[in-house]
């Protein structure tokens, strides 16, 4: 899927939608709370999304790409060490300059394990996973293995 124009209508959805869904969780945000923002009607959502679900799913990948950006550049073979105590200001940094993804995902956080987004959880995986790639390359750690 290309990215959306900034002025174009599923851009406006999903600002919409970002902010109703962090104001009230994806249950307290109806469709055409969604709409009445953008300034269209609640059918004409369906020409850009198919359901509730999708612009939530649209919103959610939104959300992560800051953070998954970040991370893939953790992937550097030799970040310094000024880099790394950087790591937890940048992420900070960004929930700072998004904050209704941010609201959105600490939502997702406070659910119960089975309720969190099955995007979320699988970025979740990832972080995990790049925080040990990053922490078994560290010095001190290889003097180990």
């Amino acid at each position: 899927m290309k990215p959306a124009r900034p002025d174009s209508t599923p851009q406006k959805i999903l600002d919409a939608a970002e902010q109703c869904f962090a104001a009230h969780g994806y249950d307290g945000t109806t469709l055409r709370e969604i709409a009445i923002q953008v300034g269209i009607r609640e059918p004409s959502l369906y020409a850009h999304f198919p359901n509730k679900d999708a612009i939530y799913g649209a919103v959610i990948d939104r959300a992560l790409q800051p953070f998954m950006h970040e991370m893939q550049q953790w992937n550097r073979s030799e970040l310094t060490l000024r880099e790394l105590v950087d790591i937890p200001r940048k992420m900070l940094q960004l929930h700072a300059q998004h904050p209704h993804a941010a609201q959105i995902l600490h939502r997702e956080f406070s659910l119960p394990a089975d309720g969190i987004s099955p995007q979320i959880l699988a970025w979740l995986h990832a972080f995990a996973e790049q925080s040990r790639v990053l922490m078994s390359g560290l010095p001190e750690n290889q003097a180990h293995a």
